[in-house]
């Protein structure tokens, strides 16, 4: 049990129809006593009859919400309140990101866009095209500087300190459906439908190694803190540490 309350997530978030419903507990994991329960806000900012997508900041400070009314909410976990409402996107939200710290939000719908926006003032500091192909997956740098999203089978990156347009890194064997950036933001992870992993350059702008092993579409990856491990889950019930 001790090891088991050790690596509980801090906050857990699910999508009940159109109510959020986060779990918090009450400092951290390895804090939570024997039999002391966990604090669970249900929350019902949007309009929609789904709530679509959901991310956490990595400080868990923050939370961003995204449904088919097209609106992005942003949250505070702690006190589990409604921050505001970031605009712009007309259709469904199909996934959302935030920075490390909570201070950009990132988000891609169903109207083809993708949005950078600054969370304490609500503001639209980019918005991209995401042509014609779905976006099911989109994670921003630590710093909110770089996005990177999949574009059917391509991973897209924009840059603020680059003024070029879009550019693209890579181009997979099947739809992108999963992402992750390394700590120092020198890498991506991507995840495809084939089940097929491959870790991109930022510096590069290529690709540098890839990752097979599972048999089913890949769900959801990330890196290690340090940037030496890669994991992921996949429809194939199993889990990879690379």
């Amino acid at each position: 049990m001790e090891r088991l309350r050790r690596i509980v997530s801090h906050a857990v978030t699910c999508i009940a129809g159109m109510q959020l419903i986060c779990l918090c507990a009450p400092a951290s994991a390895a804090q939570l006593q024997l039999g002391q329960q966990p604090e669970l806000f249900v929350q019902s900012g949007h309009t929609a009859v789904t709530v679509s997508a959901v991310a956490f900041s990595s400080n868990l400070q923050w939370l961003a919400s995204g449904g088919s009314d097209g609106q992005v909410i942003l949250w505070n976990v702690p006190a589990g309140l409604e921050v505001r409402t970031l605009a712009g996107h007309k259709e469904t939200i199909s996934v959302v990101a935030l920075s490390a710290d909570g201070c950009y939000v990132a988000s891609a719908g169903v109207d083809k866009k993708v949005l950078l926006h600054d969370a304490k003032t609500g503001r639209v500091v980019k918005e991209l095209d995401a042509g014609n192909q779905p976006v099911d997956a989109l994670v921003v740098s630590n710093d909110g500087s770089t996005l990177v999203w999949g574009e059917g089978n391509t991973v897209e990156v924009w840059n603020s300190r680059n003024p070029k347009p879009p550019y693209r890194v890579a181009t997979l064997p099947g739809r992108v459906t999963a992402l992750a950036f390394s700590n120092n933001g020198a890498a991506i992870v991507a995840g495809t439908e084939t089940g097929l992993a491959e870790i991109v350059s930022v510096v590069d702008h290529k690709p540098a190694l890839s990752l097979p092993g599972h048999i089913g579409e890949i769900t959801s990856i990330a890196f290690s803190d340090d940037g030496t491990r890669i994991v992921t889950g996949s429809f194939d019930k199993t889990v990879r540490i690379d």
